[in-house]
């Protein structure tokens, strides 16, 4: 739909439907989160997100945004979901064993337990939950 405003000129006259031409002009929606609905999800910082793309521990593609005209990464909640089920923050763990954060990582290292993703390159601490089940078991 296309219409005119009386009593202006040029392209200041000009009516259009924006729904649309939404329609028209927007692609696709992303299949997957951007990396700042990852950094939400998973309750990281959004530098961690990007160092584990870029090391691989989490598959993103690169998909074309669907109204800016240029490229994102985007995570398949999939990926998403997969990291969850496998890693676990230390501060879950200090919270499901009713420590702080600064003694959780003593208490597992004590239990032979070390970070499987190291804060010195992940910006966080992250282990394997099947490393800590059993200590979440027996507190």
């Amino acid at each position: 739909w296309v219409g005119c405003l009386d009593g202006a000129r040029g392209l200041e006259s000009v009516l259009v439907d924006v729904a649309e031409i939404r329609t028209r002009v927007r692609g696709p929606e992303l299949s997957g989160l951007t990396r700042r609905e990852v950094e939400q999800s998973l309750g990281i910082p959004t530098d961690t997100v990007r160092i584990l793309i870029k090391t691989g521990v989490m598959a993103a593609t690169v998909q074309r945004h669907p109204s800016v005209p240029r490229d994102v990464i985007v995570v398949a909640q999939e990926e998403v979901d997969r990291f969850r089920a496998r890693y676990i923050r230390v501060s879950d763990i200090a919270r499901e064993l009713g420590l702080s954060v600064q003694a959780a990582p003593r208490v597992l290292r004590a239990r032979g337990i070390e970070p499987a993703l190291t804060k010195a390159k992940f910006q966080l601490n992250f282990y394997e939950r099947v490393d800590i089940l059993d200590t979440l078991r027996d507190g």
